[in-house]
């Protein structure tokens, strides 16, 4: 049985480190997502203004050309952010996943120790209990001995 539960506290000991380090990979992914956050806000704001300072009097054509094509590239930029934005929630679902998955499994484990250390504290229990009885029962009978000599 100790043998059993070094085996089960070894495999504790890998599931906590299993957990951390999907902690670490959540946190690590929560960063990412804020930063491409940032930069989404950054080019979002950015673009905001210019379509503030390219609004006003008439242009020459060329200027004018020159400031849409500016936009669209602008527009495609954004797109291209909100799709990293996108795929970085993703990566944070799927890491906050393995975290709780991983979480889970190390307080199963924590249970299962748990309960194979109460089995065994009863075991020892019922061992004194037993051992108890027996010398009870030989002082018994020793004490019925003596008195019929």
């Amino acid at each position: 049985m100790t043998r059993d539960l070094s085996s089960l506290n070894t495999v504790a000991w890998i599931k906590e480190r299993e957990e951390e380090a999907a902690a670490e990979q959540l946190a690590a992914a929560q960063r990412q997502l804020d930063d491409e956050l940032t930069r989404l806000e950054m080019l979002q704001s950015y673009a905001e203004d210019y379509r503030h300072s390219v609004a006003g009097p008439s242009r020459p054509l060329r200027q004018l050309r020159d400031s849409q094509r500016f936009h669209l590239e602008l527009h495609d930029t954004l797109l291209l952010q909100q799709t990293a934005v996108a795929a970085a929630r993703q990566r944070v679902e799927a890491a906050r996943a393995e975290w709780i998955s991983a979480r889970v499994a190390r307080g199963a484990i924590g249970k299962l120790i748990a309960r194979r250390v109460d089995e065994r504290n009863r075991e020892r229990l019922r061992i004194e209990q037993r051992s108890s009885d027996d010398q009870t029962l030989r002082r018994s009978m020793r004490s019925s001995a003596d008195e019929l000599h």
